[in-house]
């Protein structure tokens, strides 16, 4: 129909000079508008009456900020650095509604950036036996936890209660810990100029938050802490990249990776009993990508060991770190071949981080050829996937999704404004993705509420509204790494609690005649 009408009006416009006649124009305009709404991600989903209700007022506010922006009364959020656009985003009805929305799972979040550093600050480093150093030449610090600190020359140990203390303020000593651990600055275009700054920085957070965080208490108390923020983020379960450290005692004592397993896993079983409407925690050992051949051997082994041991909880494999300096997936080609060449062959899953990265035909966003070609089972970030169509196309026949992490790839300088992140094209096609966070606590985010915000505002158009938050969460379900059964129940359980959330909204507003209002007008800049 929609071919004809466009010969019809071409017809008319080469034989008479004219064009179309106003029925004809607007009939194929509209069915125009009608074809790319019907290819849209969520385009399928039909709402009733109460999630209508909620889509109406969700697009009346979405649609006010997008045009009190585009003509200039007032600044996009997305389009400004996340640590500017923050406070604006926190005040903003959508973001109100993202935080009470049932979100799914998070399946792209790293282990030691996933809990508040408020909650690192205030909780870890009041603990006994905390020590902090000052390094004399570049003044920054060190975390560590000691029964007696050692020898340190250039950088002595004394308890960080002392350090406090002789600050002669606790709450500024705090703030002073805080702006060493994050990433956060006030002007972050002038201060990271380029990728790799902001990765140097980024690199020194794991450099410091590790020695308290591989302290076995604090260990098990941080990923305790980290399912109730993601919980308390509505948020209902957590696939975990995991180094899995060698977690430490005050005796000296180091632990084994079964111990660190085991750590997890009972602490998310726990977590699960009490709390049902949570799903629980998968983790994904991960082997980081400077190292030595023989050590991602080893790590690749110890992986499909682990997930004998642990079925069901250790899921799979990735390699982890700045993925533009670090080596390619085909420098370890062999040892991530090791499995299928096995008598007979083993299935170790992959989780493979790929082209994260805004070069195109380079050793990076290659990667996501041996990614495909090692049968990945999602692609992390993927963020160079739309200057590879093949790619794209062979992961969407095979329902590869993407693992999208908007604010991570605007903070760590692949984008610097959301709405031109490359997965807005990838969701006006069906293309299998998901929204995750990445590493939340670096830049002071919610675990997930702030990317699902990001990606409704930024990466959907502005007459997208409900339809595809409701299909991104169940997309985070249906692509994760629980089993078929497991992925029946929680789809169950998220539903009810979908509903929950919409009725909620409408008796809400219903019973304080709540008026609906747009968002805030803000001026960012200037």
């Amino acid at each position: 129909m929609l071919k004809e009408i466009f010969i019809l009006c071409l017809t008319i416009i080469h034989e008479e000079f004219v064009s179309c006649v106003p029925a004809s124009y607007q009939t194929a305009r509209d069915a125009i508008l009608n074809a790319e709404r019907q290819q849209r991600l969520g385009s399928q989903i039909q709402l009733n009456s109460a999630e209508l209700a909620l889509d109406k007022f969700l697009l009346q506010n979405k649609q006010t900020t997008i045009e009190n922006a585009r003509v200039g009364v007032s600044d996009f959020p997305p389009s400004i650095n996340f640590f500017q656009s923050k406070k604006w985003i926190d005040d903003s009805p959508v973001f109100k509604i993202m935080e009470k929305m049932p979100k799914g799972c998070a399946l792209h979040v790293h282990d030691s950036s996933i809990t508040s550093l408020d909650w690192v600050i205030s909780n870890v480093t009041y603990r006994d036996n905390c020590y902090i150093c000052f390094n004399e030449t570049t003044g920054t610090p060190s975390l560590h936890f000691f029964n007696k600190p050692p020898a340190n020359k250039g950088c002595e140990w004394k308890l960080i209660s002392t350090a406090r203390s002789l600050f002669g303020n606790d709450k500024a000593f705090d703030l002073q810990l805080f702006r060493n651990l994050s990433i956060i600055v006030d002007n972050p275009d002038d201060t990271y100029v380029t990728v790799n700054d902001v990765w140097k920085k980024f690199n020194k957070y794991f450099g410091l938050i590790n020695g308290v965080f591989d302290y076995a208490p604090v260990f098990k108390d941080y990923f305790h802490q980290a399912l109730v923020e993601f919980y308390q983020d509505n948020v209902q379960c957590v696939e975990v990249r995991a180094t899995l450290p060698q977690v430490y005692e005050l005796d000296g004592t180091v632990h084994d990776q079964d111990w660190v397993v085991q750590a997890y896993q009972n602490i998310s079983k726990e977590f699960a009993a009490q709390n049902p409407n949570f799903f629980g925690t998968k983790i994904i050992y991960s082997g980081i990508r400077f190292n030595p051949v023989a050590t991602i051997l080893n790590n690749v082994k110890d992986a499909i060991r682990l997930m004998k041991e642990y079925p069901d909880f250790v899921v799979g494999f990735d390699l982890v770190g700045q993925e533009g300096p670090g080596k390619t997936l085909l420098y370890y080609i062999d040892d991530l071949l090791y499995p299928s060449q096995q008598q007979p062959p083993v299935y170790l899953p992959y989780f493979f981080h790929g082209g994260e990265t805004d070069w195109k035909d380079t050793r990076v966003d290659e990667n996501l050829i041996d990614a495909i070609l090692l049968n990945t089972s999602r692609v992390g970030h993927g963020f160079a996937l739309n200057k590879h169509p093949y790619i794209k196309q062979v992961m969407s026949e095979r329902g590869i999704a993407v693992e999208v992490n908007p604010i991570s790839n605007q903070v760590l300088k692949l984008v610097a404004d959301i709405r031109n992140h490359p997965a807005a094209l990838l969701m006006t096609g069906k293309f299998p993705v998901v929204i995750s966070s990445d590493d939340p606590a670096v830049w002071n985010a919610k675990p997930l509420s702030h990317d699902f915000y990001m990606a409704f505002m930024a990466l959907a158009g502005e007459d997208e509204g409900i339809r595809i938050l409701k299909q991104l969460a169940m997309n985070s379900i249906t692509y994760s790494a629980m089993t078929s059964q497991e992925k029946k129940r929680a789809l169950a359980s998220w539903n009810e609690q979908w509903v929950k959330f919409i009725n909620d909204w409408n008796t809400y507003n219903s019973n304080s005649h709540h008026v609906s209002r747009s968002d805030h007008t803000v001026k960012i800049i200037g």
